[in-house]
């Protein structure tokens, strides 16, 4: 009885496995097709406008600067587009040794690169900082803290206060970021870490943004068990929490 008991638990372990394992092949699929399928709306505008400078003669000064500008939207999307597939990419390979990131250090660095791309952002951070070290890739960090202050610019304006704040919580460091941006509705939330999910799809277009960034925020704090939630209010705006993985010290996760 013993011995059929276990056989059918490992062949329910194995079945659930094969189960996970055609899950996620069919989900990286799916998100392979959509990306594609994005990569394709900005290839057909780039194709439209260039057979439209074949006759540059006949157009005026005004249609050059929107063809200009069409041009510029739709190759900073397929830059975006392109990044995020590298990422993913980077995301599917084994680290030899477990990655530590200096909180404080990438704090500042994302700092100095989101005023220097929007110097009127009144951007605030703490006066002292956590030292502490997260076991994360620097890099990749970067990307997730980068994204979700972009977010915070392009939906709140420069003239709109962005906090960053950090503490300790359970052996962890709760990392948030808070706009006082246009905020989002509560029926939306569920689904804005999906795969080109948008808020709203006109105005994230007319901004460039291709509902990529917080996709591949989930996918990289996934990766180090890290989470992420969120709290919005229209006209409000939005808070996004992340409870990272603290280290001791070099390669020592905090248990």
């Amino acid at each position: 009885m013993f011995t059929f008991l276990t056989f059918l638990f490992f062949l329910l372990l194995f079945f659930f496995f094969l189960r996970q394992y055609f899950r996620l092949k069919r989900e990286k699929e799916l998100i392979l097709m959509q990306i594609a399928h994005e990569l394709r709306a900005p290839l057909t505008i780039l194709q439209g406008y260039a057979e439209s400078l074949r006759h540059l003669g006949k157009l005026s000064s005004s249609q050059i600067k929107e063809i200009g500008k069409q041009i510029l939207l739709s190759s900073e999307r397929m830059d975006r587009i392109v990044s995020v597939f590298m990422t993913l990419a980077r995301l599917e390979k084994e680290e030899k040794a477990e990655p530590v990131c200096d909180l404080s250090k990438s704090i500042k660095k994302c700092q100095e690169l989101l005023l220097s791309a929007h110097p009127k952002v009144h951007l605030f951070i703490p006066e002292k900082l956590d030292s502490s070290l997260v076991c994360m890739e620097e890099s990749l960090f970067e990307i997730v803290l980068m994204n979700l202050l972009e977010n915070a610019v392009r939906y709140s304006g420069e003239g709109k206060k962005i906090q960053i704040s950090c503490i300790e919580k359970e052996k962890k460091l709760l990392l948030c970021v808070a706009d006082e941006g246009i905020g989002m509705r509560a029926s939306h939330l569920p689904y804005i870490f999906r795969c080109f999910y948008s808020v709203n799809p006109r105005m994230s277009r007319k901004m460039g943004g291709a509902g990529l960034g917080l996709f591949i925020v989930k996918k990289i704090l996934d990766k180090y068990h890290a989470t992420i939630s969120v709290q919005s209010k229209e006209n409000e705006g939005t808070t996004f929490s992340l409870l990272l993985p603290k280290c001791k010290a070099l390669g020592k996760k905090d248990s």
